[in-house]
């Protein structure tokens, strides 16, 4: 993640995405894996993608953020901050060894 955005709402996202737009050198694909959360899919973010067709979302699937690596990394900086759900898979990886 490449901002430091305090909500997590559809007009932040928008606002993340015409950030990157407006840095990102025209003639360049951008490709961004987000998980499944509605503020991704929102209908105001489908229309912005539809206008920037150089932009590509690619979603991690459902129930699945365990294979996301990056979540992987950062996960024992956040582990202060808030207990894994009970249902995640992997949830205590130390516990599965």
């Amino acid at each position: 993640m490449i901002s430091s955005l305090r909500r997590h709402r559809t007009i932040e996202f928008k606002k993340f995405l015409v950030k990157i737009d407006s840095q990102v050198p025209e003639h360049l694909d951008v490709h961004l894996v987000c998980d499944n959360y509605g503020t991704h899919k929102s209908a105001a973010i489908r229309r912005w993608l539809d206008a920037h067709p150089r932009f590509h979302m690619h979603h991690t699937p459902t129930y699945a953020s365990w294979i996301n690596q990056v979540e992987c990394w950062f996960e024992p900086s956040i582990a202060h901050r808030r207990r894994p759900p009970r249902s995640a898979p992997f949830a205590h990886r130390a516990s599965a060894r």
